[in-house]
């Protein structure tokens, strides 16, 4: 991701504070992706890694569930960024992975 943050444009709106933001909102479709980035390896992990843990979180109901990823993207945020409360008006489940904390990280 560092590597995209540094050769891809952000998406203007989203850029505040020196964060990076993808511009490609579909970004855990590995597809999306030019094939020499080598993230398709790691977007198909990380789906893989979502669907697991809705599995888990929905238990014997996550047959009854169709679970669709309609919108995603990537930040980087410089050293002490932050994003900032908001919602996701049309999301019945949205949510955040993230890869490094840096020093703000938790045993948790």
């Amino acid at each position: 991701l560092h590597r995209l943050a540094q050769t891809e444009k952000p998406e203007i709106r989203s850029n505040r504070n020196g964060a990076w933001q993808s511009r490609n909102k579909k970004f855990l479709v590995p597809k999306a992706h030019a094939a020499d980035t080598g993230i398709r390896k790691h977007v198909r992990q990380l789906r893989d890694a979502i669907a697991d843990a809705l599995r888990d979180f929905l238990g014997k109901d996550a047959e009854l569930v169709n679970v669709s990823i309609d919108a995603s993207w990537a930040n980087v945020n410089p050293s002490c960024g932050m994003n900032g409360p908001h919602v996701h008006p049309f999301a019945a489940i949205s949510g955040a992975y993230y890869i490094d904390c840096g020093n703000n990280a938790t045993s948790q």
